[in-house]
C-alpha cells in the first residue's frame, strides 16, 4: 500500500507541474488577444530593450507611443515598425523623462491621439561604472533623475486618467543590480532598488483601482547601456549578457501573466534566493567584482 502511495505521488508531482505549465500557457494566450489595438507607452524607446519592446508590441497589432530624448532615433525606430508592419499605429514624442513637463506632455499627446492609455512602461535609464567613492554627486543626481524620477513623473502623470478608468497596467523595467547591489555601479543600483519600492508599494496601493503593476529585473543585457554610460571604466563590452529581445518577449509574458515580478534568468533567481541564507558569502565574492569589471 505505502509502495503503491509512493508510486502515485511521484506521478502526480510531475502532473501538476506541467498542467500548470499548459494552464499558464493558454492564459497567457488568451491575454495576448486583448494587446490588439491596445494603446502602449514606451519610454527609452530609441534603442535597446525599449525598441525590441516595441518591435513585439508591433507584432501584436498595438498601438504604440515611443519616447526618448532623440528625436531622430525615434523616428527612425518608428519607420521601420511601419515599414515592417503595415498596419502599425505608432507616434514619436520627444521625452526627456527627468523633466515632469516631458511626462505630462508624453501623456496628454498620447491621448490627444489615440483617446485611451492602456499600458505604461518606464523603461528610461542610465548608469554609470565606478567606485562609489569616485562617483560624483553629480553623476548619482542625473541616474536619480532618469531611472527614479522618470518613473515617478510618468506614472504620476498616467495615474489620474488609469484610475478614472479603473484599469491600466504600469511596467517598470528594474535590474537584477535592484535585488542585490553590485560594487562598482552602486549609483545605478540604488536607482533600481528605488524602483523595486515604488512597484511593490503601488501594487497595493491601486489595487482597489483595478490598475496592475509588475516590475522586470533583467541582469546584464546586450543593449547601448553601456556605450551610454556616464563613467565607462568598465572592461566589458556591450555584448556581454542576455539579448534585448529576449527581455522584452519576456517582460510582455510577465506582463499577460499578471506577474508582480519577473527575474530573468534561472541562474540569477537561484542567486537572489541562496542571497538570502549566504549574504556574508556573497559579499565576500562581490567584493572581487570591481577588479574584473573596472578598469584602473
Amino acid at each position: 500500500m505505502k509502495k503503491n502511495k509512493l508510486i502515485i505521488f511521484s506521478y502526480a508531482i510531475p502532473l501538476f507541474i506541467i498542467s500548470r505549465k499548459i494552464y499558464k500557457l493558454l492564459k497567457r494566450e488568451s491575454e495576448r488577444n486583448k494587446l490588439k489595438d491596445s494603446v502602449v507607452i514606451i519610454t527609452g524607446a530609441s534603442e535597446g530593450i525599449g525598441k525590441e519592446l516595441a518591435i513585439e508590441f508591433a507584432k501584436q497589432g498595438s498601438k504604440i507611443v515611443l519616447a526618448s530624448r532623440s528625436i531622430d532615433k525615434l523616428q527612425k525606430v518608428e519607420n521601420q515598425l511601419k515599414e515592417k508592419y503595415v498596419n502599425c499605429e505608432a507616434i514619436s514624442v520627444p521625452t526627456d523623462v527627468s523633466r515632469k513637463e516631458d511626462c505630462i506632455n508624453l501623456i496628454e499627446t498620447t491621448l490627444e491621439k489615440f483617446n485611451k492609455i492602456d499600458i505604461l512602461i518606464n523603461n528610461a535609464g542610465i548608469v554609470t561604472y565606478d567606485y562609489f567613492y569616485n562617483t560624483s554627486d553629480e553623476e548619482i543626481k542625473k541616474i536619480m533623475d532618469v531611472n527614479y524620477w522618470g518613473v515617478i513623473h510618468c506614472t504620476k502623470a498616467v495615474l489620474p486618467y488609469m484610475m478614472k478608468n479603473k484599469k491600466g497596467r504600469i511596467v517598470n523595467i528594474s535590474s537584477f543590480v535592484g535585488k542585490r547591489a553590485m560594487p562598482g555601479m552602486l549609483a545605478y543600483s540604488s536607482s533600481k532598488f528605488a524602483i523595486q519600492a515604488i512597484g511593490e508599494g503601488l501594487r497595493a496601493e491601486l489595487r482597489k483601482y483595478g490598475i496592475k503593476v509588475t516590475t522586470i529585473c533583467p541582469t546584464a543585457t546586450k543593449t547601448e547601456l553601456l556605450s551610454n554610460a556616464l563613467s565607462k571604466r568598465v572592461k566589458f563590452s556591450q555584448n556581454i549578457g542576455m539579448s534585448a529581445n529576449r527581455v522584452a518577449k519576456e517582460t510582455i509574458n510577465a506582463m499577460l501573466e499578471n506577474k508582480r515580478e519577473h527575474i530573468i534568468g534561472i541562474p540569477e533567481k537561484i542567486f537572489l534566493f541562496t542571497n538570502n541564507f549566504f549574504a556574508s558569502f556573497y559579499d565576500f565574492v562581490l567584493s572581487f567584482a570591481p577588479k574584473f569589471m573596472l578598469k584602473d
